[in-house]
């Protein structure tokens, strides 16, 4: 018997997305931050899934080692073309 938990898509996405903004993370870059960890799990590829959240972003936006509305600037984009 299958005893896995199972979530639909954007409710895990919700989620996580709740969770950065709970964090004072700007909703839009929250809604980001889901979508590519939830894309994560379901590529298989867990070291970057749900399972880390707050092990890799909620104690470290907690602590302040992480700007929660850093603004990011690209000074070179070495793959245009």
């Amino acid at each position: 018997m299958d005893k896995a938990l199972h979530y639909r898509e954007e409710d895990l996405k919700r989620y996580v997305g709740r969770f950065f903004e709970y964090f004072l993370v700007p909703s839009a870059d929250a809604a980001i931050a889901a979508d590519v960890i939830v894309q994560a799990d379901l590529r298989g590829i867990a070291s970057h899934g749900i399972s880390k959240l707050y092990q890799y972003y909620g104690n470290r936006l907690e602590a302040g080692k992480i700007n929660p509305d850093s603004k990011l600037r690209v000074t070179r984009d070495r793959y245009r073309a």
